[in-house]
């Protein structure tokens, strides 16, 4: 049964401002595998990852839970969805279960150690904290009382969880290069150049520059023009000497196309289909590309989410998407297809997920 308290294990504390502010860089820093102002911009940053990982937030944020009851009550869609998010870019995840007064809360934890002395999950204790807009609380937890779920994780520290973007950190913080660089291209400034159709020689010339500089325009002034040569006698004036010319942000088209190539490969390594970023798809690849998302790499993830609930929360948590939920015609269809490969239909009910009320 869950009868465990907050106020019984936790060790008060508080911790404020640039402590707060560094474990946050840290974690940032982490889901890039690596640390530096690069690696922080490639999870804080990249369409592409923030883009993944939206899908995947989106998705555990519409799904059904089951049962529903006064503890699954705290799998809310903001609690799913900042698990799944959190997985994604940063490898893990860590929640705190607190049951008051008959009610289960879920808080999200920070800056988490863990320490065992055997590698038996239940066995290992986690140091971490609970942040509140006034205070901070540290507390040291035992393995039931925290949800911890992973990525993925490496033999020599499986505690710590590993994301998809330290499995690819080469192309993830190429992506982050390629857009800083066009960040800084397209944060120039647009100006014009603009010839001047008078005499350098005038003595209103001066001034005449002196206003033009100051003008909010920004346009930049050329000293000599054709103008300028014809009333010295060298030739005349051709008409199109005098329109302004503009000089501002020019992205070269090959890094353009070079970012899509290497956000395409980074979406994959988080296992999204490419096409689902495409600016022009078409509506029944996208919708196929969605799908195989939802029952793919979405409900994987899924599984590996509910199988820690069960265990910390005793409940047969399952969750379905709710794209799953509404298309009872794809559903049937799937039915269908596997009685006619042999299944019962008990059973390919089951697979189809008609039996999730």
């Amino acid at each position: 049964m869950l009868s465990l308290g907050i106020a019984g294990i936790a060790s008060p504390g508080e911790t404020r401002g640039a402590y707060t502010d560094t474990i946050v860089e840290s974690l940032i820093n982490r889901a890039a595998g690596g640390s530096g102002p690069l690696s922080a911009s490639v999870a804080a940053g990249v369409a592409a990852v923030q883009g993944g990982a939206s899908l995947y937030g989106l998705a555990f944020a519409g799904a059904e839970v089951d049962p529903v009851d006064r503890v699954t009550e705290s799998l809310d869609p903001a609690v799913l969805a900042d698990m799944a998010r959190q997985i994604v870019v940063l490898g893990e995840v860590h929640y705190l279960i607190d049951v008051a007064g008959g009610r289960v809360s879920l808080y999200p934890m920070s800056g988490v150690t863990v320490e065992g002395r055997q590698p038996d999950r239940s066995q290992w204790v986690y140091e971490g904290i609970v942040s509140s807009p006034d205070t901070t609380m540290t507390g040291r937890y035992p393995a039931a009382r925290v949800i911890h779920c992973q990525w993925s994780f490496d033999s020599v520290r499986p505690w710590i969880g590993v994301s998809p973007l330290q499995r690819s950190t080469l192309s993830a913080e190429l992506l982050a290069g390629i857009e800083r660089g066009l960040r800084s291209e397209l944060q120039r400034e647009a100006r014009y150049v603009l010839p001047i159709p008078t005499d350098p020689a005038r003595s209103d010339f001066e001034e005449w520059v002196k206003d033009m500089k100051a003008s909010a325009a920004g346009s930049l002034i050329l000293g000599r023009t054709m103008m300028g040569s014809a009333a010295a006698g060298i030739g005349s004036t051709p008409q199109r000497d005098f329109g302004q010319k503009r000089i501002g942000p020019e992205p070269d088209g090959t890094t353009v196309d070079l970012r899509g190539h290497v956000a395409a490969h980074v979406l994959m390594s988080m296992g999204v289909d490419p096409a689902l970023a495409n600016p022009d798809p078409k509506t029944g690849a996208l919708q196929a590309a969605y799908r195989s998302f939802l029952t793919g790499s979405a409900s994987s993830l899924a599984r590996m989410v509910t199988r820690e609930l069960r265990r910390k929360l005793e409940r047969p948590i399952r969750l379905r998407f709710a794209a799953d939920v509404d298309n009872r015609r794809l559903r049937a269809a799937a039915v269908k297809s596997l009685v006619d490969a042999g299944i019962k239909v008990d059973r390919a009910m089951v697979l189809a997920g008609f039996d999730f009320q």
